[in-house]
């Protein structure tokens, strides 16, 4: 694919796809108009003065110049992102993308090459639920389990990979103008395939020993070697994902479909991190959060605006030296896989 756009006629472009309505709107007004005033993020806020303020401001993370591109299936209904749009005096660009379709996916990367020539956030929000009413195991259908998969696993990663190009060329140019050397996922590796797994038994103990500290730890202050390392991971990949997504939490039979794409999502979401070497990936879970698709399920009493706020939080620490290795949540918790 030949990229015409220079990679530095615009500072920072960010993309959100499922743009039109719940999560991933909230994303796109708050990208492009910053948190509520009146909103203390989750985690992460610390008093300066009286004043409550946080580790790593917003815009530090994404400039108040930026592009922000909003993907969704039909932009000619999508009242309320149209609204948002034209209150941004240019900066929010809506594109359409359904997901299930190669041939939008092939269009959105052409947008890419020949208007905005790089990509310094991709935020894989669009998702569904099962369409059965009481979605268990029993009453589950191949269409519907397969449509499910699809849209929430294998869509993200298919729009990962054709993004690729732009991520690393705008890693490359932020890596040079900020005059450090990416980082890279410095995991042990064993080359002989005879082996229990890729990696040491004394590794693989030590990685779960780490996130089961992290997980019992819950959200710490902002480290000086976490800011650092933070700096330095300038382009990220953020898979949205859930907390029914964790194996090792799931304890019911509750939308089987859904919370097998959320665990194949953070497994693949760790095979974008080694492929994507020096781009920060982590898996994220937005909470219980009251859309049209969380009340679905009953009396989702998280807001919108909260939950982004946290998922941004989140965002601001990720760090291109560390696959995910679990399900970051907006609060500051991790899920195991």
């Amino acid at each position: 694919m030949s990229i015409s756009a220079p990679v530095d006629k615009y500072p920072f472009v960010a993309l959100v796809t499922g743009a039109s309505r719940g999560i991933g709107l909230e994303f796109v007004r708050q990208f492009a108009f910053g948190r509520p005033a009146d909103l203390t993020p989750p985690f992460g806020a610390i008093e300066k003065d009286g004043v409550s303020t946080g580790e790593l401001e917003i815009s530090e993370f994404i400039p108040k110049d930026a592009i922000i591109v909003a993907t969704c299936r039909t932009p000619s209904t999508a009242a309320e992102l149209a609204k948002i749009a034209a209150a941004s005096d240019g900066r929010v660009r809506v594109i359409q993308l359904d997901v299930e379709s190669d041939e939008d996916i092939k269009n959105v990367a052409a947008v890419f090459a020949s208007e905005f020539g790089r990509l310094d956030l991709l935020v894989n929000n669009a998702g569904i639920t099962e369409e059965r009413a009481k979605p268990i195991i029993s009453n589950a259908t191949r269409a519907d389990l397969l449509r499910v998969v699809d849209v929430n696993a294998v869509a993200p990663v298919l729009i990962t990979a054709a993004l690729m190009p732009f991520l690393r060329r705008t890693l490359m140019a932020r890596a040079e103008a900020g005059g450090f050397t990416p980082l890279v996922i410095k995991l042990p590796m064993l080359p002989d395939r005879k082996a229990d797994s890729f990696i040491p038994k004394k590794t693989i103990s030590a990685l779960a020993t780490a996130l089961t500290e992290r997980v019992i730890a819950g959200p710490q202050p902002a480290s000086a070697e976490l800011l650092a390392a933070a700096a330095r991971s300038p382009v990220r990949v953020v898979f949205v994902s859930s907390m029914l997504g964790s194996s090792t939490a799931s304890t019911n039979n509750w939308s089987p479909g859904y919370r097998a794409s959320k665990a194949a999502l953070g497994n693949l979401a760790r095979s974008v991190a080694f492929e994507l070497q020096g781009v920060a990936v982590a898996a994220v879970h937005p909470g219980w959060v009251a859309t049209d698709m969380g009340t679905q399920a009953g009396a989702a009493n998280l807001s919108a605006a909260a939950s982004v706020a946290g998922c941004v939080e989140v965002m601001k620490r990720m760090r291109a030296d560390e696959p995910p290795a679990g399900i970051a949540a907006y609060d500051g918790f991790t899920w195991p896989f």
